[in-house]
């Protein structure tokens, strides 16, 4: 089912396909307020109509996010593991990882290179020993051979 949200002119879209819940940011930058609390609403509304379901935030299109969006990307996480979901985010632009990393936050977020590591990493669980090994917490998805 694909639906979508406008949020001041753009749109967040919704796919709830295969059990997964996918969250399209279209817009290229989440700041100045009242916008990182509306990017927020927007998602948890869409979050909340697929209960159940685990999500990809796909960031594929977004190259800022400010403090107060990291905040709210929190606070989605927070009200997600709250009913045992989880949030992985992908496409990640390379700057906002750096923020990420900065702010410790890449300790809290799994992400993914693209949306079909993405959704091996949510059928597949994440590899402990990578956890371990890497600090930016990008992981390969390798799909079993033979």
């Amino acid at each position: 089912m694909k639906d979508s949200l406008m949020l001041l002119g753009d749109s967040i879209e919704f796919d709830a396909t295969n059990g997964v819940l996918v969250v399209r940011v279209l817009r290229e930058k989440i700041v100045y307020p009242p916008l990182p609390t509306l990017f927020s609403a927007a998602v948890m509304h869409g979050v909340d109509r697929h209960p159940g379901l685990d999500v990809i935030l796909d960031l594929i299109w977004v190259r800022y996010l400010s403090s107060a969006a990291l905040a709210e990307l929190r606070r989605i996480q927070k009200h997600l593991s709250a009913s045992g979901r989880s949030l992985y985010l992908c496409h990640v632009d390379a700057d906002i990882m750096e923020i990420l990393r900065l702010t410790h936050l890449d300790k809290l977020f799994v992400t993914a290179r693209t949306m079909k590591e993405a959704t091996c990493l949510l059928r597949n669980g994440k590899p402990e020993e990578d956890v371990a090994r890497t600090q930016t917490r990008f992981y390969p998805c390798h799909e079993p051979v033979g």
